[in-house]
């Protein structure tokens, strides 16, 4: 029966294998004891399984207390992390409160400061209203004021400008008129006289006489004087402070080629011409400018010389050229 003992003994073997550490085993058959070389070979092998099995219960018991270790740690570190996040999360909570307290006192004073300017803003209107019916009553008075003043302006402009006239009007009824009287021939002492009249009445202010003087030779009555051909050609200036109405100044021209027998046969011509310039007496006057203008023509019917007027604004001009004028001036001494 050698072969069924040791088929017995290696079932129970890997029975004993099989088994966990935690089944019950359960118990071994009768016991037949062997012949004495067979029973120590299952003995040895018997032993040889079960240090297998130790063997394999331990590493799995280390295993199990290596897992057990690390869960143990891995709960430990989720409760830390647990802990330290409650305590963050309580602090922030607590922050949350205070700053939701501070926002509802924040709520609460703007509320105030807004019902404040709500009513500052009423207030405002108010002054607003009042201001502008004051700015109202004081538009229509200043437009008042300046149809008063505009009024007041029309009635000074008038009072200005019937002040003017009145003083124009006096200006020129009073004012001194000095002019060119009639010349005075005087064929001894060959010289023209010219008056010098003041027709106003006041008398004038400074007085200032420009006279040219030209004696022209002509070959027949008819003919044409030239006065660049003059024998005779001269200017001079005569000064008065002043010229008093009803005393007439007079001048007197020198004209030293005059030639008594030539001027009745019409072959000699003696032309004065010039202009005064004067003061009328009021002293914001402008100078006033008279020209003059004089020549000698032979009266064929009358057979006389008589002096003539002549046209200033042609003859001064050419008069001006011919004798240099305002260059060598001559103060009454002829050529």
């Amino acid at each position: 029966m050698p072969d069924d003992k040791s088929s017995e003994g290696i079932q129970q073997e890997s029975v004993q294998q099989v088994a966990s550490p935690g089944t019950v085993i359960p118990p071994a058959p009768p016991y037949n004891p062997p012949s004495p070389p067979a029973q120590s070979v299952s003995d040895s092998r018997m032993e040889g399984a079960i240090h297998a099995v130790e063997d394999r219960v331990k590493r799995a018991e280390w295993l199990m207390i290596g897992l057990t270790a690390g869960i143990v740690l891995l709960t430990l570190g989720l409760v830390i992390v647990g802990i330290l996040q409650w305590r963050v999360m309580s602090g922030q909570l607590g922050e949350m409160k205070s700053s939701s307290g501070q926002t509802d006192q924040l709520i609460s004073k703007t509320g105030t400061l807004a019902e404040n300017a709500g009513k500052q803003a009423d207030r405002s209107k108010d002054l607003a209203d009042r201001m502008k019916d004051q700015a109202d009553r004081t538009k229509t008075i200043a437009e008042q004021a300046v149809i008063q003043a505009n009024a007041a302006t029309v009635a000074a402009n008038a009072a200005k400008s019937a002040a003017q006239t009145a003083i124009s009007t006096l200006h020129v009824s009073e004012r001194a008129y000095v002019a060119f009287g009639a010349p005075q021939w005087s064929m001894e002492q060959k010289t023209i006289d010219i008056r010098i009249e003041n027709d106003g009445r006041i008398p004038s202010g400074k007085v200032e006489v420009v006279a040219h003087e030209a004696t022209v030779d002509v070959p027949t009555v008819d003919a044409v004087s030239n006065l660049a051909t003059a024998t005779e050609k001269h200017w001079q200036r005569t000064i008065f402070q002043t010229i008093i109405p009803t005393v007439p100044m007079s001048i007197k021209i020198p004209i030293v080629k005059m030639d008594s027998e030539r001027l009745k046969t019409g072959l000699q011509l003696v032309m004065v011409v010039g202009f005064i310039s004067y003061n009328d007496g009021f002293d914001d006057s402008p100078i006033t400018r008279e020209p003059f203008c004089v020549q000698s023509l032979y009266s064929v019917p009358l057979k006389q010389v008589l002096l003539s007027p002549c046209d200033p604004v042609e003859y001064l001009p050419r008069m001006e050229l011919v004798d240099g004028y305002p260059n060598n001036e001559q103060s009454g001494k002829p050529n």
